[in-house]
């Protein structure tokens, strides 16, 4: 086993999750613009026209940092109080990395500058925030009181303001001068302010005066009843007096660090982790609002909203069994536990905690990791997200994985542990096993059909001088926004992970059965460009209506049928970033060259010169040659789907329903000799065709209708070079026939 698991604790800004660097940004915005608030007037209570005031402007002070369990919500909570407490005493801020701590933030940047240290992340709200140290609600009892146990903390803070009680003695905080003292005349307001809401406190907040009632004498009882509603009222405008005196008290002992308008924030942690005293915490919060005063707590609102659940089900006078039996208890009790969540912390003020970055998960383990599969992890986005998602359950895998050294014993480690931590149902267990045979020796074998959900991110209209009037075509420029096996259905994100890692190591076995892998219908339906033309075609025949169908909805540039995820990962991430100046360029030509370059690349990295070639058909030439000069007898199923890619795919843009301009469609043909009849390029046209309508009619379909609907593409887009070329379908079929 490894080194003990380290607790949350203060860590570099560098040094947090993209997650936490997030939520931390979010929450100093969301001070920095409360602090901006205006401070409205305290009422006095003095005057019959002042006892009454109603504030003006009261928002929400209460945030939350949300989160599952493990994602780091204290470490971010520690980290907030310690930064704001360094700046305040003007401390050092920027810190170099401790020794073992990994740079995150240049990993997995929250923008485009890796480079944030911890002064400017604290910029906007240095001076505006006094921090409390961290309460922890998880160990206190059902017996302690709210208010004097967040009053006792405000009571350390006031004491180490006080000139006259020296921090050294151990009764700093009992105590108090008196009258008859010398100092009296110098107590601070904050001092004798806590002494008035801890006397209203004890008599009306926390009294026993119905315990007591049968003990007293009718006259005694009456006078305590009197002082026990008195001070009850009084509680609120006494605890406001508090943290206004506080922050004035703080103002004046240090009036070049902390402004008059600054806001203390009182942390409190894990207030989930005591759903007995859940929701005595929201109301208290809520009842002791201050405009210079923030709750910072830390939590999981879905663990949140089930302790208020099951406190409204009581306070409607049912008990667990008989909401679980009736769905009109049950559904007023979850609205009600919803509406009094969102009364306190409004969702804007919920600051959740993202999963690890799949990068991010791959860092923090890689001395754990053999390096082949490290990097095969880096270079599958998706397959890492088999690894823990959480700060908590990582560093138990870190333990886990230490004394483990062989890549099958990683491999199995991280199986079971999905399996466990992820807890599917007994079906679905069968049905991975259906699918997933680890071997014996940790090596899987897979059978597996991945669909590619796509994530539009624009489209731009092509312009033909040839083209009929009566076309429109426009590019629509897709990324897949991850790989979904299609079985088992409802998978959580890691195990689909596992399923795709999986799939890698499978694909690069020769062993594994390989072939039975298919990945966005062997790589004609993968998003990357989707080509839509509108057209008219004058026929009603089952044919033309597929063939309208095609156009309209559109088929996509095929990439090669890679055996393994990681290639078509590897291609999306990068497709991704080259879209935005495609857009800006507007036309068909650099799709293109993009397209192919980056499946050149993908294919032969970091081998392919940087610049890409300036034209269609160099850049097509030149990634045939390339590849296929790697072919032969012994190639790898990898080399073997990009040999099939460059001579029977590749030169499918050329086709009408590929919506290329036609200048572009006849480079492509000038950089690619294809021959009539049986070439395969016309074979992968067929596929192409085939697999996009019975995706659209989610029904298989006889050749002869596929067939049907290519004829009368090729009928509608006579001058298309692709046509002149070789004619419409039917006359290919024929010459196939001779």
């Amino acid at each position: 086993m490894g080194a003990a698991r380290p607790e949350a604790g203060y860590y570099r800004w560098k040094a947090l999750t993209k997650g936490q660097r997030r939520a931390a940004t979010d929450i100093q915005s969301w001070l920095h613009a409360f602090s901006e608030l205006g401070i409205p007037m305290r009422a006095s209570g003095k005057s019959i026209f002042d006892w009454q005031r109603i504030d003006e402007k009261r928002a929400s002070n209460v945030v939350v940092i949300d989160g599952p369990r493990g994602a780091g919500k204290t470490s971010l909570m520690l980290t907030l109080v310690e930064l704001w407490r360094r700046s305040l005493a003007h401390e050092k801020l920027d810190e170099a990395l401790a020794p073992g701590e990994i740079d995150l933030e240049e990993i997995a940047p929250t923008s485009s500058d890796p480079n944030t240290t911890e002064r400017e992340a604290i910029e906007p709200v240095r001076g505006k925030i006094i921090p409390i140290r961290v309460l922890d609600l998880a160990p206190l009892p059902r017996s302690t009181s709210l208010i004097t146990w967040v009053a006792a903390q405000l009571r350390e803070f006031i004491d180490l303001l006080d000139e006259r009680t020296a921090p050294a003695f151990s009764d700093v905080s009992t105590h108090a001068a008196v009258p008859w003292e010398p100092d009296w005349d110098k107590e601070l307001p904050s001092r004798r302010a806590w002494a008035d809401l801890t006397a209203s406190a004890a008599w009306g907040w926390d009294d026993n005066i119905q315990a007591r009632k049968g003990t007293l004498d009718p006259d005694a009882y009456a006078e305590e009843l009197q002082q026990s509603e008195r001070a009850r009222v009084g509680i609120v405008e006494r605890w406001r007096t508090l943290i206004g005196a506080i922050v004035k008290d703080a103002a004046e002992r240090h009036p070049n660090r902390i402004s008059e308008e600054a806001r203390i924030v009182i942390p409190i942690d894990d207030v989930d982790m005591n759903p007995l005293r859940t929701t005595d915490l929201l109301d208290f919060v809520r009842t002791f609002w201050d405009p210079q005063l923030v709750f910072m707590l830390s939590g999981d609102s879905d663990l949140i909203l089930a302790a208020l659940k099951r406190y409204h089900t009581k306070s409607m006078g049912a008990d667990d069994d008989t909401a679980a039996g009736s769905t009109l208890h049950d559904m007023a009790a979850h609205d009600m536990a919803a509406q009094s969540y969102d009364k306190v912390v409004p969702l804007a003020q919920r600051f959740r905690i993202s999963p690890l970055e799949p990068t991010e998960r791959v860092e923090l383990l890689r001395e754990q990791l053999p390096s082949d599969l490290k990097e095969l992890l880096r270079r599958d986005r998706w397959a890492a997200e088999a690894l823990p998602p959480t700060l908590r359950a990582l560093h138990d895998m870190r333990q886990t994985l230490s004394g483990q050294r062989t890549k099958s014993e990683v491999i199995g480690t991280l199986w079971s542990t999905a399996l466990a931590q992820e807890a599917p149902s007994a079906e679905v267990r069968k049905q991975i096993a259906q699918h997933v045979d680890l071997g014996q020796d940790g090596m899987p074998a897979i059978e597996l059909d991945v669909d590619a959900p796509a994530e539009r991110l624009g489209e731009f209209r092509i312009r033909n001088s040839k083209e009929q009037s009566h076309h429109r075509t426009h590019l629509v420029l897709e990324v897949a926004s991850g790989l979904r096996p299609f079985e088992p259905e409802g998978l959580s994100g890691r195990m689909r992970g596992a399923l795709l890692l999986a799939a890698d190591l499978a694909a690069n076995d020769p062993d594994a059965a390989w072939s039975q892998i298919s990945i966005a219908g062997h790589g004609y339906k993968f998003p990357a460009v989707r080509a839509r033309i509108l057209a008219s075609l004058a026929s009603q025949t089952d044919g033309v209506k597929r063939a309208h169908d095609l156009l309209r909805k559109g088929v996509r540039w095929p990439l090669p049928d890679w055996p393994a995820p990681a290639d078509f990962a590897r291609f999306a991430e990068e497709w991704r970033k080259v879209i935005p100046d495609i857009l800006r360029g507007r036309d068909g030509s650099p799709v293109a060259v993009e397209f192919l370059l980056w499946i050149w690349r993908v294919q032969q990295e970091p081998s392919v010169p940087n610049l890409p070639p300036p034209t269609i058909p160099t850049t097509l030439r030149d990634a045939i040659t390339f590849i296929q000069s790697g072919s032969g007898a012994t190639m790898t199923p990898r080399q073997h789907a990009y040999v099939d890619w460059a001579g029977a795919r590749a030169p499918l843009l050329a086709t009408p329903e590929s919506g290329l301009n036609w200048s572009a469609a006849g480079d492509i043909l000038a950089a690619r000799k294809i021959g009539r009849g049986r070439d395969p390029v016309h074979q992968a046209r067929f596929e192409r065709a085939r697999i996009t309508l019975e995706t659209l009619s989610k029904q298989s379909l006889p050749r002869k209708e596929v067939d049907s609907a290519l004829t009368s593409i090729d009928k509608a887009f006579g001058d298309h070079p692709w046509v002149q070329r070789f004619g419409a379908w039917k006359e290919q079929l024929a010459q196939d026939k001779q």
